[in-house]
């Protein structure tokens, strides 16, 4: 094995740490901290842990838990965060400061008649042959990206680096989120039945853990389409380099 394939190896583990682990980690640790959990399951140290086998047991539901959690962003983002995204990039003040927060296929949109893209597309179907209908709308933007992909091989961790960032921040903002409505749901558990032992400004505290949960969460999630555009646009700008240095050099 060359040392370049076992730097990428250990790269790509570096970015699933990042993209899962972390999220995961993050995830089971505030349900921990809110529901205040065991520190030992089964006679296995969990927080801290005391050897090397229960440290694996932790990263391995850190792991699950990172996918669960990113999966629900993927179908969160679907449903609901595109949709949002659709109503504020309709107002001007919010389109100004926050650009990269558009939806999935307002996205497509913006690549499919972007300069790069479309010089791109004519480029490969003059160099390959490449029937013309693969690239007509702009659902199609993913299938050219990936035909991207597969001419710089060489520098896709870059790109792979965008997608795995986007993933992080995608699973901390839904962290966040999922962690607040634990919270809600235990403190008010606890409030209703024990109301005389609480003041307004439990309530009130209570609503400042939300507004700012909901803020931090905003922030995590603007980041996250802020990479993923990257990561759908940078393929073709690189690729188009890639193939105009051939074309130059006479490949």
């Amino acid at each position: 094995m060359k040392s370049s394939d076992i730097i990428e190896a250990l790269e790509r583990f570096f970015l699933d740490i990042i993209g899962t682990i972390i999220p995961g980690f993050s995830f089971l640790c505030g349900i921990w901290l809110i529901l205040k959990l065991p520190t030992t399951l089964l006679e296995i140290s969990l927080v801290p842990p005391d050897n090397l086998f229960e440290s694996v047991i932790i990263l391995t539901f850190s792991y699950i838990a990172g996918h669960f959690v990113i999966s629900l962003g993927h179908v969160t983002s679907t449903l609901l965060f595109d949709s949002i995204a659709d109503k504020l990039s309709g107002f001007k003040k919010f389109r100004n400061k926050f650009p990269h927060f558009i939806s999935n296929s307002k996205l497509m949109e913006e690549i499919f008649v972007s300069k790069t893209y479309l010089e791109f597309n004519n480029t490969i179907k003059q160099k390959y042959g490449f029937d013309k209908s693969i690239s007509e709308k702009s659902s199609d933007v993913r299938s050219l990206r990936n035909i991207a992909l597969s001419t710089v091989p060489v520098d896709g961790h870059v790109i792979h680096r965008f997608m795995f960032i986007s993933l992080f921040n995608m699973g901390m903002s839904i962290n966040i989120i999922c962690l607040l409505v634990v919270y809600v749901i235990n403190k008010i558990a606890h409030i209703i039945p024990n109301y005389h032992c609480y003041s307004y400004m439990d309530l009130i505290y209570l609503a400042l853990s939300i507004l700012i949960s909901l803020m931090v969460s905003f922030l995590f999630l603007e980041r996250r389409y802020s990479f993923y555009k990257r990561a759908m646009n940078t393929p073709f700008s690189m690729a188009l380099m890639r193939i105009k240095t051939d074309l130059q050099k006479g490949t």
